[in-house]
């Protein structure tokens, strides 16, 4: 009898199976409501949506080659924010996509590194608690010789991080002047296109006794390094610009910062700033209390440890289990009062994603014209540029009644969000041009901008899109059928 029952049990598993897979070839998958890092997102915002989706693409398909086993690209990004690797390669792509063709150099670049990474020895990673044997060489020194404590630092002067950190090893050397000789090494990161003349450039001031006060001016805030940029930096500091000038120009110091480079490679230090403290390391631009405290383990004190770093206090998470009361306010509405129904979604005229999903909203809001009404609020983010222009141009074609006629080319493809082409938006919907010129260029509206993304915020909704149907949570760009599952089943609860 067993056996009897066993293949009707069967084919009924393969057929659930076989049901199950065919389910997921023809359901769309959910869209990402931001599949590119915060900071990416940022300096990629003039791509076209579908160049957007060849980035995240690249950068959420190839793991990082740094070594620091966090995955892909992406998550390398977001999570260690000292990999300049992972920043490297979205910069290149970015680029790539910005002149009209597609990722290629980019790709190869981390093919290449890994490539690389293969023909050499299992890659070394610090040991925070070791001891390295560093050799100063011929690299530049500050402080006495005979200092007890030797703080080597690889530096790239390309990198924000090593600019972030030459103050605290300013302020180490400044704050123990006879104990302590500093000594930095190049390690001009391949991605970085400026990297290696600045390097050039250090070591030729070097070369006229004005290595330090050239560094110093290479990491302020704001200075440029490309060639010209660096030529004029000498004359300012009063070397001899024509000896300079050949010597970036000439390769002679390519030995030295190649062999430093190389050398930082060969000890685990992949990335900049990496710190020795007569040995010790130390990477990233760490606080000047954990540089102070080795500093004194060092000397043979017994310092108190610092505290540990602080995070960042996170936000309220959005729970998509949890029925939100949000009210419509003065947001505009499309659809019945007594619609059943209300969606609001939070959004940024500039991100992608919300153009994205705005035709899905049209869609529902066609299937279900008198159960369903859309309600739009404002929630620029702060690193889209043109994001609150673009606000306050949608609540000036409020004011005039016309706000659905504005917002639905406002999101069109190819768009631009800039003063001028919003103003001509203006006209072309029949807008009163002086009146809504008046409008987008004064502050009235921030108010009531600044209250709904807050409002947002308070719920957790940091990224946009972000829908509520009937106080549901709906994250991002999704495809149209979950929005209609998520209106059909407020519909049942009605």
């Amino acid at each position: 009898m067993a056996k009897r029952l066993s293949r009707p049990h069967s084919r009924a598993r393969v057929a659930a199976a076989t049901l199950a897979a065919l389910l997921t070839l023809l359901l769309p998958a959910v869209a990402p409501a931001v599949s590119l890092p915060l900071e990416v997102e940022a300096q990629a915002t003039d791509l076209s949506p579908a160049q957007q989706e060849a980035l995240s693409q690249f950068l959420n398909g190839e793991n990082c080659p740094c070594g620091c086993n966090k995955g892909t690209l992406a998550n390398c990004i977001a999570k260690d924010r000292s990999c300049s690797i992972s920043r490297g390669f979205a910069r290149q792509a970015i680029a790539e996509l910005r002149t009209g063709k597609p990722i290629v150099a980019a790709r190869n670049g981390v093919a290449g590194y890994k490539k690389r990474a293969k023909q050499q020895p299992k890659r070394l990673h610090l040991d925070p608690n070791k001891r390295y044997e560093v050799k100063v060489g011929d690299a530049p020194t500050l402080g006495p010789d005979a200092a007890p404590v030797t703080v080597i630092a690889y530096l790239d002067y390309q990198c924000p991080y090593c600019r972030r950190a030459w103050p605290t090893l300013e302020k180490l050397q400044k704050s123990f002047p006879d104990k302590v000789r500093l000594v930095v090494k190049q390690h001009a990161l391949p991605f970085h296109k400026q990297a290696r003349t600045a390097s050039r450039a250090a070591l030729a001031a070097a070369e006229q006794g004005h290595f330090w006060e050239y560094q110093a001016a290479l990491f302020r805030k704001g200075q440029k390094i490309d060639r010209d940029s660096l030529i004029a930096l000498a004359g300012e500091l009063k070397l001899d610009v024509d000896r300079f000038t050949k010597a970036i120009d000439s390769t002679r110091f390519d030995a030295q910062i190649d062999g430093e480079g190389a050398e930082a490679v060969r000890l685990g230090a992949t990335g900049t700033p990496t710190t020795f403290i007569n040995g010790k390391p130390l990477v990233g631009a760490q606080p000047y209390a954990y540089f102070e405290y080795q500093v004194r383990l060092a000397l043979g004190e017994n310092p108190k440890p610092p505290p540990p770093r602080k995070r960042k206090a996170r936000g309220p998470k959005v729970d998509p289990n949890k029925r939100y009361d949000i009210k419509v306010g003065e947001a505009p509405v499309q659809g019945p009062a007594s619609a059943p129904v209300t969606v609001v979604t939070y959004q940024d005229a500039q991100c992608p994603y919300c153009r994205r999903v705005w035709p899905t909203l049209k869609e529902l809001r066609e299937k279900f014209p008198d159960q369903v009404r859309i309600s739009i609020k404002q929630h620029p983010l702060p690193f889209h540029k043109q994001a609150r222009i673009a606000s306050r141009a949608e609540l000036a074609a409020q004011e005039q009644g016309k706000y659905w006629e504005y917002k639905d080319r406002l999101m069109a493809n190819g768009q631009r969000l800039d003063r001028d082409s919003l103003i001509a938006l203006a006209k072309e919907v029949g807008l009163d041009v002086d009146k809504f010129t008046a409008a987008l260029d004064s502050d009235r509206f921030d108010k009531r901008i600044d209250a709904e993304s807050q409002e947002a915020m308070k719920i957790g909704a940091t990224g946009t899109p972000a829908s509520f149907v009937n106080g549901r949570y709906l994250r991002g760009a999704q495809p149209y059928a979950n929005f209609e599952k998520a209106v059909k089943a407020a519909l049942e609860k009605k």
